[in-house]
């Protein structure tokens, strides 16, 4: 689930804060920590805690987290505004059944100044399926690695949970000098000129050859990056770059494209 070889999409990891207010009592406000594990192809995971006064009463929920766009009046995507919606929650810690909560809606406004999403409300229902409307406080906390400590993870997670056992209970063996030899080829390929989606390609771009040089930075091994972008791209350069890369047996090689997808049968000529 979390930092496992496997994982496919680049993982960012946040943390923020929310409060409800009571609806019985509205000078009673409800306060929750949650820890948000958000991947680049807009999925994700993450845990909620409520902390009581009374230690017994603390409880802790797991859900998947997928991301949306609001809809305007002609019933069209507008960008401006997305959401992740928190469904099908699950119980992790506390004397609480997952199925008595209702999804729950964290919404962001874009700010063109800043280029990126800021964070604007929390929606989630009452008990007679009535939208409530809490508040997001501050700024969400993007994580780093000296951010994930052991009374952080702590907070969210069991000991017996693998993103645990992985940051803290798990020894890893360093590589051997011959292992150190090995050298991990990324070529990244990107559609920087489209009109449409050229500047996010562009980010992405820098964004994986950031992030696995920082894996590669990690073993100690060697990073040999390649990229094809912009008026370079097209399917001959593509394939004298996959030519130009000559990997031994213990070398690691990584492909990451970000562009248009094509189907054959609209007769669509992406990509290039």
């Amino acid at each position: 689930m979390l930092f496992t070889g496997s994982t496919v999409f680049a993982q960012s990891f946040y943390e923020m804060s929310f409060y409800f207010k009571d609806i019985d009592n509205p000078k009673n406000i409800i306060r929750y920590q949650a820890f948000f594990l958000l991947n680049d192809d807009g999925t994700g995971m993450m845990r909620i805690r409520y902390i009581d006064p009374k230690p017994e009463n603390d409880w802790l929920l797991d859900c998947e987290l997928t991301q949306g766009f609001a809809m305007d009046k002609k019933n069209q995507y507008d960008y401006s505004k997305m959401y992740y919606a928190g469904k099908n929650l699950i119980a992790i810690a506390g004397d609480v059944k997952g199925e008595d909560f209702p999804p729950i809606y964290f919404w962001f406004k874009y700010n063109g100044a800043n280029d990126e999403y800021e964070p604007w409300a929390v929606m989630s229902k009452d008990e007679k399926e009535k939208w409530v409307e809490g508040v997001i406080e501050g700024r969400i906390r993007l994580l780093g690695d000296e951010d994930l400590t052991e009374n952080l993870i702590l907070t969210y997670f069991t000991k017996e949970e693998e993103i645990y056992k992985n940051l803290f209970a798990t020894n890893i063996r360093a590589l051997t000098p011959e292992e150190k030899k090995s050298k991990m080829y990324f070529l990244v390929v990107a559609d920087t000129d489209d009109e449409q989606i050229g500047p996010d390609c562009l980010k992405d771009k820098e964004k994986q050859l950031a992030y696995f040089k920082k894996i590669a930075d990690k073993l100690e091994i060697g990073f040999i990056p390649s990229e094809l972008s912009g008026k370079e791209l097209n399917r001959n350069k593509l394939l004298q770059r996959i030519d130009a890369i000559n990997p031994t047996k213990n070398d690691i090689v990584i492909f990451h494209y970000s562009g248009h997808g094509y189907s054959k049968n609209d007769n669509r000529e992406f990509p290039i």
